[in-house]
Parts: C-alpha cells; sequence; structure tokens
C-alpha cells in the first residue's frame, strides 16, 4: 500500500492594511518548512506565518505514521485528495479542523482525523503578539 501526501500552506489573507497607515512590503522568503512563507516587515513590525518546527518532512511523516487508509475505501478503490484546513492556536495546538474539498466522506473522516493529531506548530507572530491562523494541508490517498 502506498499513501502519497502532498503538503501545501494556505497563507491566510493578513489584512494588515486596516492595521496601519504604512505601506507594508509581502515578500516571500525561502524555507524548508514550506514553498514560501508569508513574511512582512518594517522597521517596527514583523509577520510570520504559522510554520511546522520540524520542517515540511517531519510533517509528511506524522501525517503518514498516523493515517489508516479506510477498509471500505481500499474496497471500494476509492482514492482523491482531501484538503483539510485548521487553526493554529497560540500555543501551537491544532483546532476547527475542516475539509475544504472532499475526496469522498471515508477519506475525509480519516484525513480530518490524523489532522487533529498533529503536534509541533509555531504559531503566527506579528511584531511580539501571537496570533491564530489558518493553515491547510492537502492529504491525498493512492492506492498501489
Amino acid at each position: 500500500m502506498r499513501i502519497l501526501l502532498i503538503i501545501s500552506l494556505v497563507l491566510p489573507h493578513l489584512g494588515l492594511a486596516a492595521q496601519t497607515q504604512r505601506s507594508l512590503a509581502y515578500h516571500a522568503t525561502p524555507s524548508d518548512v514550506a514553498p514560501a512563507i508569508a513574511h512582512t516587515s518594517t522597521a517596527e513590525t514583523t509577520y510570520r506565518a504559522p510554520v511546522f518546527e520540524a520542517g515540511a518532512a517531519a510533517l509528511r511523516e506524522q501525517l503518514l505514521a498516523g493515517l489508516i487508509y479506510p477498509e471500505r475505501a481500499r474496497a471500494n478503490a476509492l482514492e482523491g485528495t482531501v484538503r483539510v484546513a485548521f487553526r493554529v492556536r497560540t500555543d501551537g495546538t491544532v483546532d476547527a479542523v475542516r475539509v475544504l474539498h472532499s475526496a469522498h466522506p471515508l477519506l475525509d473522516a480519516e484525513a480530518v482525523r490524523v489532522t487533529k493529531a498533529l503536534r509541533g506548530w509555531r504559531p503566527a507572530v506579528y511584531g511580539n503578539k501571537l496570533l491564530e491562523r489558518s493553515v491547510a494541508v492537502d492529504v491525498k490517498f493512492v492506492l498501489p
């Protein structure tokens, strides 16, 4: 059995224009945690999106370790990609898990279950303030 996971982070809309009178520059910084992490800075403030502390490879490993392909889904040859969104709280825990893109209810339930068990997130930061922000992860189910 082979299960592929595709990890992508969906960065939240920052809405920083309403929070400051200055024009802020947005740019991506290279990181082994995600293809691009939004990083916004001025002389006074910096924004950092939520990141998985151990990196993208460890995130994939943690998801794979907990993932159990549903037996009924396997018997019916169900495959597909489930996009799951969740909130990273200021203490680094995951909550408010929901399916953004469904593959099948059996696959959706497993993707939500394994996502709820994720541990090891660093919350978003704006200036010196910790923020709760949403992240999305794609979980791709593929049979051998």
